[in-house]
């Protein structure tokens, strides 16, 4: 995944966890934003970023039971500091769980 781009994903019953690696470019401050933004299904969905040794700098939940959540979230960065964003359902209402990943600047808008 690069950094500043956004990407669709799919989790299932089957399969209900995605990994996705990263590395900060250059110009990133000491922060950066996480966005989450839920298309289809219902669930709990977990987001978690962990750092090079497998450290975890941050998470949050997504509880779309009801309507469909967004989250967006800062995590402390370093430049060309490779990072891992794990995208885990932690319980299904449907089989199969649609949404989208973005990373930006900490300076970008993440309510869109």
């Amino acid at each position: 995944m690069l950094f500043g781009s956004s990407m669709t994903g799919k989790v299932t019953k089957l399969h209900p966890i995605d990994w996705y690696v990263f590395k900060a470019p250059d110009d990133v401050g000491d922060e950066f934003l996480v966005i989450y933004r839920h298309i289809s299904g219902k669930s709990v969905v977990i987001i978690e970023v962990y750092n090079s040794n497998e450290e975890k700098n941050s998470a949050a939940t997504s509880s779309s039971q009801l309507n469909l959540e967004s989250k967006s979230f800062k995590v402390k960065g370093a430049q060309k500091a490779t990072y891992y964003i794990k995208v885990q359902v932690d319980w299904f209402l449907d089989n199969t769980v649609n949404y989208e990943l973005a990373i930006r600047n900490e300076t970008a808008d993440a309510a869109k």
